[in-house]
């Protein structure tokens, strides 16, 4: 039994699509590092953490941007069942990431999340529901990213983000309240145009006639 196949830029196309694969994994890489720095700089109460808090904002932007040009440069050419591309690798890990930063956050702050839930009508253990499914599927993400089971895993995610939104505009909360969790909906939507049984590629239609053809 051989383990999970890592991501070989070989499979990523011809090599303007192997350097647009490798720049797309890049800027998730960098997002992913300076937020992680910026998150333990403002624990450390460090000097440097306002740095990589701007980088933070600002790479923030530009990935799910990035997320939207990878489907629209990979779709076409990658009919659905097709072997997956190092975009794919990317995207899973970084989403993985950002919401275990988020729940790390969540776990440091436990008392606040349990008053926020309240607050906004929902009961307090409904938090530790909510951590326990974006932990589980972040992991999923992490460890099996090309499983089918991944790309359930983005869609419970998603359906999670819809869920936070639609409880910040029912609290009447600025709309920057939303942002997060608007981003993280827009880079797992990606990543269902991306994965082989996303949803976005009509991967699970064409296992379903597979299955009963």
């Amino acid at each position: 039994m051989t383990g999970p196949t890592l991501p070989d830029a070989r499979r990523s196309g011809p090599p303007l699509e192997r350097i647009l694969a490798f720049a797309f994994a890049a800027v998730c890489a960098a997002w992913i590092s300076a937020r992680g720095l910026a998150m333990a700089g403002r624990m450390a109460d460090a000097a440097w953490a306002p740095v990589f808090s701007g980088l933070d904002d600002i790479l923030g932007l530009v990935c799910p941007v990035a997320c939207i040009a990878a489907v629209f440069i990979w779709r076409p050419s990658r009919p659905a069942g097709a072997s997956p591309t190092a975009p794919t690798f990317a995207l899973a890990w970084v989403l993985a990431a950002t919401f275990l930063m988020f729940d790390l956050g969540k776990a440091l702050h436990t008392a606040e999340m349990i008053a926020f839930f309240q607050t906004s009508g929902w009961p307090g253990w409904l938090h530790w529901v909510v951590m326990a499914i974006e932990v589980s599927t972040a992991l999923i993400l992490l460890l099996a990213p090309l499983s089918r089971i991944a790309a359930l895993s983005s869609a419970a995610l998603f359906l999670v983000m819809i869920g936070a939104v639609l409880t910040h505009a029912r609290n009447g909360d600025p709309l920057l309240a939303s942002f997060d969790a608007v981003r993280q909906m827009v880079m797992l939507a990606c990543f269902q145009g991306l994965h082989p049984s996303g949803w976005l590629r009509g991967g699970w239609r064409i296992e379903s006639r597979n299955r009963t053809g």
